[in-house]
């Protein structure tokens, strides 16, 4: 384990070979020994959040409960980007999201009133003809699969089945309609309850942490409180089902079978079998059971070999050595 210092609390991070760039800090970096360069860009709104295409080259930055957000080509800005903001006691906004689709295209996902995809290089929304695919707005996180097929969309709610869905993205291009159904994953066999998190574990496989919330009486089919699911999209079955007595927090894949979770401090966890691995408790984080619809923290970045997970503090970033 290694520690970086930092001048001031990192609010994105990402690999650059061996070297972690924060986009929000003004493409601040830390060098392999440490040392902190400092940023050239100064951002034109106080951004929180970053996501960043497969390939690198696209940025999207943005304020999670407001509706500002930059696409930024390289360190270029391209243009503005429309969210939708809903206001009120529980104030809330669907997260972008960046993927690479089979046939090359790189593409943006913004699920506010409607689901748009756009084709970043073209600068052409691939969905204008299916613009009555309403209700995104429900779902506060969407993650695209490894190989752009597929799109998970999760809720931080309560939710009787409907906390967790996964469209055939090919699906929802030519038929807008696809992405207002139940997806992917027949709903009686979904998530029951509350959704507090998922990741991919590579193009079939998607691990779902649940929360301790249940939704009435819960069918054995689906997932239920602190449960860690795997679900294969090849078998259409759950092929993993782990409890746990306690709160997963975010789960983030790194590689295999594995995920961290980070709740209260980092586990090192076999997604299979719900076993620890290792843990750090030496490394303190917020324990949030809910984080979907919230400030998403902690910041991390898993390294592209999977051998190392930076986590930012508001003085410095941890980086763990996970073999």
């Amino acid at each position: 384990m290694r520690i970086f210092e930092a001048s001031s609390e990192p609010m994105s991070l990402r690999w650059d070979g061996e070297e972690l760039e924060d986009v929000l800090g003004g493409f601040r970096r830390w060098t392999a020994d440490g040392t902190e360069l400092p940023g050239t860009w100064e951002p034109p709104y106080p951004f929180d959040q970053a996501v960043y295409s497969p390939s690198g080259r696209w940025t999207v930055v943005y304020q999670q409960h407001r509706e500002h957000a930059l696409l930024l080509d390289g360190r270029d800005v391209v243009r503005v980007l429309d969210r939708e903001y809903i206001e009120g006691d529980d104030p809330r906004s669907s997260a972008p999201a960046l993927a690479t689709l089979p046939d090359g295209r790189e593409v943006l996902f913004t699920p506010d009133l409607y689901l748009k995809i756009e084709d970043l290089v073209a600068g052409k929304d691939l969905t204008y003809l299916n613009h009555h695919t309403v209700g995104m707005t429900e779902f506060h996180r969407f993650t695209p699969s490894p190989d752009g097929r597929r799109l998970a969309a999760a809720e931080g709610k309560l939710s009787d089945g409907g906390g967790l869905r996964v469209y055939d993205v090919a699906e929802g291009l030519a038929d807008g309609s696809h992405f207002l159904g139940d997806g992917l994953i027949p709903r009686k066999a979904t998530a029951d309850g509350t959704v507090g998190s998922v990741c991919w574990l590579d193009a079939d496989r998607l691990a779902v942490a649940m929360t301790g919330w249940q939704y009435g009486i819960r069918p054995p089919e689906r997932l239920g409180p602190w449960e860690l699911g795997v679900w294969s999209f090849t078998e259409e079955r759950w092929l993993h089902r782990s409890p746990a007595t306690g709160p997963w927090g975010t789960i983030v894949a790194v590689g295999g079978n594995r995920v961290v979770a980070l709740d209260g401090h980092p586990r090192l966890v076999d997604a299979t079998t719900g076993e620890e691995l290792t843990q750090w408790p030496e490394v303190p984080l917020p324990e949030d059971e809910l984080p979907y619809g919230r400030l998403l923290r902690p910041v991390t970045a898993v390294h592209p070999d999977s051998t190392r997970l930076a986590i930012a503090a508001r003085t410095s970033i941890t980086v763990l050595d996970l073999g």
